[in-house]
């Protein structure tokens, strides 16, 4: 019985309780195991951090469900490094992984159709400068395959800024539409 004591010493333990009906979740923590034959347990309630942990998991399985129910994809870029990342939906719908597509916004610019960069260039930095609540833009990025273009209806936001105002961070998400195009030439 001591060696299991000695061994949980500095150890967390996390475990639900039923008290009155309500689940009531704990942390303990073994401390003062030095001498043998003591042991000193401290315990302290956690349910508001379990509740909210749970809460925040629901929210993000519900966000989850939506964005593939949606076919979207989604990827956040990181004004002032220029990294992104895209969800595996979003490099999916190009032919890439997501690993694959190297984590900076000069990737994306590449990807982008020679016809419709201008004003997909154009129309970001009008959001960027405050000149426009969101960016949305119908535009072509080039599938993996190389022969084939995704006309993707792009939407996006600046979701974080500095206390002066300058942005730090972008959010959005990209629709598959080529199949609409299609009808639409036909």
């Amino acid at each position: 019985y001591q060696k299991t004591l000695a061994e949980k010493k500095n150890q967390k333990i996390e475990y639900p309780h039923v008290i009155a009906g309500r689940t009531v979740w704990f942390r303990a923590k073994f401390i003062n195991l030095q001498q043998p034959g003591t042991v000193s347990i401290m315990v302290r309630n956690i349910t508001k951090r379990k509740n909210a942990e749970l809460a925040l998991k629901k929210r993000e399985q519900e966000l989850e469900l939506a964005v593939k129910g949606g076919d979207l994809g989604t990827w956040n870029w990181y004004i002032e490094t220029g990294e992104i990342s895209f969800n595996e939906g979003c490099a999916n719908m190009l032919g890439y992984s997501a690993e694959e597509i190297h984590p900076h916004i000069s990737a994306l610019e590449k990807l982008i159709h020679p016809e419709d960069k201008g004003y997909v260039i154009e129309g970001f930095d009008a959001h960027l400068n405050g000149k426009t609540e969101f960016f949305e833009a119908e535009y072509r990025l080039k599938h993996k395959e190389g022969l084939d273009w995704v006309w993707v209806l792009h939407r996006s936001k600046i979701v974080e800024q500095n206390p002066d105002g300058r942005p730090l961070r972008m959010s959005g998400t990209f629709l598959d539409i080529s199949g609409r195009k299609k009808a639409e030439y036909a």
